[in-house]
């Protein structure tokens, strides 16, 4: 039988399909578009098991990553999303602060295993 996610950590299964996303650009779509009870239960999942998760994780290298394994580093990728939107905002988008869609997203493949991304939204012409 396959799991989703390494056997210790099966109980997150329910969450793959909505959080293991690839880019960064994904999971702050997720964020901004869900709802705060929808973030508050990934949080609460993941919070008392996320110290066991990023020392399993740490056993492997990244960019050879089975997929169970690379599903469960996904995860936690969008708890770094998610936290502070539960902890400090209380809020899916950050509040008093510009849009959303004016946000950058500019990293770099590490080891291959993710694409580089880059957006830069288009901006009018500055005014002379």
């Amino acid at each position: 039988m396959s799991h989703l996610l390494p056997e210790a950590f099966s109980e997150l299964e329910f969450l793959v399909d909505t959080w293991c996303l690839r880019t960064e650009r994904d999971r702050n779509n997720r964020r901004i578009g869900s709802e705060m009870t929808e973030l508050e239960t990934f949080y609460d999942a993941i919070l008392p098991r996320l110290e066991e998760i990023l020392n399993f994780l740490s056993r492997f290298e990244l960019g050879n990553l089975p997929e169970d394994v690379e599903r469960l580093f996904l995860l936690s990728l969008s708890m770094a999303e998610v936290a502070p939107a539960v902890e400090f905002y209380r809020s899916p988008t950050v509040p008093d602060t510009f849009g959303a869609e004016r946000f950058e997203f500019e990293h770099k493949s590490v080891n291959g295993l993710y694409p580089v991304e880059t957006h830069r939204p288009s901006r009018a012409p500055r005014k002379a």
